[in-house]
């Protein structure tokens, strides 16, 4: 017969409360371990397991119970030796997802602008560079674009930083509902930003910076900084304009100073 099938149900109802409640405490830390002290919640679960041991130890000891199975006595030592590996296997399981989670979380604000939530300039950098080796595997274009706000520093002499702030967040939004679920915005730096959007041709790219260009100012149109918001930008296309993601970058930049000189979207060379 197994330890486990041996054991009082007395017992068993008791161990499976202890177990409920270890739960409800487990549950309850990943619901609020995002914006709690990290350190605290996990003292509070060794807390709780090491309450939970001593339960095991209070119950063993307990001689009312009258652990007797087919008339014989029970091994406590080896149903506390069970219980206590079941108990490891929990806190080791508990501990992993933990440190899954607060590494996963650590990774994203560091990947992610804290104003406008949209991804920064070092995810934008690690990501173009897996784009490109997928564009080169299935032999697809792929193509990126740099915004500039135009008149930021107006915006905020004019209106104050945290109007600049939420122009920010408006335009972030702007830029996701203009591309598709696989094109990917990132907050490049300041008032810049940028975008990378596979399998897109040159000629597609213009088609987004002038559905852009529509959706921003229809955004703005009736808010106090109508007049003020708009962007220059500049675009590169792999493989015609380059396959590192430096060469890309490069020619996106200037063909953004051009754009900001022109007033004029540049995507290409041949405008």
């Amino acid at each position: 017969m197994r330890i486990d099938q041996r054991i009082q149900p007395s017992l068993m109802k008791v161990l499976e409360r202890e177990h409920r409640r270890y739960e409800l405490a487990l549950a309850r830390y990943r619901r609020i371990s995002s914006v709690t002290d990290h350190k605290s919640d996990i003292e509070s679960l060794f807390s709780l397991i090491g309450k939970l041991r001593n339960s095991i130890q209070d119950l063993a000891a307990d001689e009312t119970l009258g652990l007797k199975t087919d008339g014989l006595p029970v091994d406590l030592a080896a149903i506390q030796t069970r219980l206590h590996a079941i108990l490891d296997e929990m806190l080791m399981q508990a501990v992993a997802n933990m440190i899954d989670q607060q590494v996963s979380q650590v990774v994203d604000r560091a990947q992610r602008d804290p104003v406008t939530k949209v991804a920064n300039r070092a995810a934008f950098d690690q990501r173009l560079a897996a784009e490109i080796d997928h564009a080169r595997i299935y032999s697809r274009n792929l193509s990126i674009i740099l915004f500039d706000v135009d008149h930021f520093k107006c915006i905020n002499d004019q209106f104050g930083h945290p109007s600049g702030d939420q122009v920010l967040k408006e335009i972030a939004i702007v830029l996701q509902s203009s591309l598709r679920n696989s094109d990917l915005v990132f907050r490049y730096g300041g008032d810049e930003f940028a975008a990378i959007c596979p399998a897109t041709s040159e000629t597609a790219l213009k088609i987004i910076r002038t559905r852009i260009d529509q959706r921003l100012k229809a955004h703005f149109e009736n808010s106090a900084f109508r007049g003020y918001v708009g962007t220059s930008a500049g675009g590169a296309t792999c493989p015609l304009d380059g396959t590192e993601a430096d060469t890309l970058v490069r020619v996106a930049d200037q063909r953004l100073y051009e754009c900001k000189r022109d007033r004029r979207f540049s995507a290409g060379a041949r405008n």
